[in-house]
């Protein structure tokens, strides 16, 4: 039975036969609804567990305790982080908040995931990683789409070499348009913006499809207070490739994403960050191949699948994750702060929402 890194089968089932897994003890911080869909989907779909949770809210917590029949609620972060019974902890707060909680999290010992992006900068996220190094524990950043058995079946034929050295991809990917003036993507002081948001999941691809790029070109729109709500975003790689993206708050843009090589092409449909379907393509357009991903695992109970690769590296004694690493967590986030520079200096700036 065919295997992907993460010890499961394509059709999303665990491989029994797979290395050992001693699930893990979790902690949640942050209890907003990415944190919530993350405790859903541990709890329906696998054998990993949350232990305790917290927030600033000690009645917020004991809330979302009793939904989920989490053991314990804390009422501050530092609590859960010095609870012995924790073994890893998944930080689900706003961007702007990840590095110095995350750092705190290592600190007191607990292998850490952390909600995409790693942090808000490429700067914050080497901090996290070193904090991690010394501590000596596992540092993932949850970048959960590269988990998905469509993102190993997607590997295996880039590796296998079906559509040639890969030359372009492109990337479509909107969460617009977001109308709620008061939403956290709209505030700065949060980290908001369409390129911490959803652009991760498109650069990860490129990087890990064409390299580091040695040149990155941005135009874009931004709010007047720096807010980026439209990015247009290419790298230029020494492979060489191209990777041309686009990245909406405002705009509801058709999604998709092509990595197109020289023998043909694979490419996914719509939402491609959570399950999705794919084709590959020949280099007359033909579909040679389709796939579609048939677990029950949809949408984001598919958050799983990074909990279940992360409990497996832990057995394993790993302290960075094989399929993404913190190397290239970084790297991304050098690409996405460039890009957010350069629309700082010469975007377009209007009002959001319209009034």
């Amino acid at each position: 039975m065919e295997t992907t890194e993460c010890g499961v089968t394509p059709n999303g089932r665990r491989d029994t036969a797979a290395a050992p897994r001693r699930r893990l003890r979790w902690g949640v911080v942050g209890l907003g609804v990415i944190a919530t869909a993350f405790v859903r989907s541990l709890h329906d779909h696998s054998d990993e567990r949350v232990v305790t949770v917290a927030s600033r809210d000690k009645e917020r917590s004991e809330r979302f305790a009793s939904l989920f029949g989490v053991d314990r609620a804390y009422g501050s972060y530092d609590a859960l982080f010095g609870d012995p019974d924790v073994e890893a902890v998944y930080i689900a707060v706003p961007h702007a908040l990840h590095a110095d909680l995350a750092i705190r999290a290592v600190e007191a010992g607990k292998h850490t995931l952390v909600e995409k992006p790693l942090a808000g900068s490429a700067e914050e996220a080497e901090r996290i990683v070193a904090a991690g190094r010394r501590a000596g524990v596992l540092v993932m950043e949850a970048m959960w789409s590269q988990y998905l058995p469509q993102a190993a079946f997607v590997r295996r034929h880039l590796a296998a070499g079906t559509i040639g050295a890969v030359r372009s991809v492109i990337v479509d990917l909107s969460s617009g348009p977001m109308m709620d003036p008061l939403h956290r993507l709209l505030a700065p002081e949060l980290g908001g913006g369409t390129l911490l948001d959803v652009g991760v999941y498109g650069v990860s691809w490129a990087l890990l499809t064409l390299g580091d790029p040695f040149e990155v070109m941005a135009t874009g729109i931004r709010t007047e207070d720096g807010v980026d709500l439209h990015a247009s975003v290419s790298t230029l790689t020494s492979a060489p490739g191209v990777a041309s993206m686009v990245f909406s708050l405002i705009a509801p843009t058709r999604t998709r994403l092509v990595l197109a090589g020289e023998k043909g092409s694979i490419e996914l449909h719509g939402r491609f960050f959570e399950p999705t379907s794919l084709d590959i393509l020949d280099a007359e357009r033909e579909v040679v191949e389709s796939w579609h991903d048939t677990s029950p695992r949809i949408g984001r109970g598919a958050l799983a699948y990074q909990a279940e690769a992360m409990s497996t590296y832990v057995s394993e004694g790993r302290t960075d994750s094989p399929v993404y690493s913190s190397a290239t967590a970084i790297a991304a986030l050098r690409v996405i702060d460039s890009a957010r520079e350069q629309i700082a200096s010469r975007g377009a700036v209007i009002s959001w929402p319209p009034r």
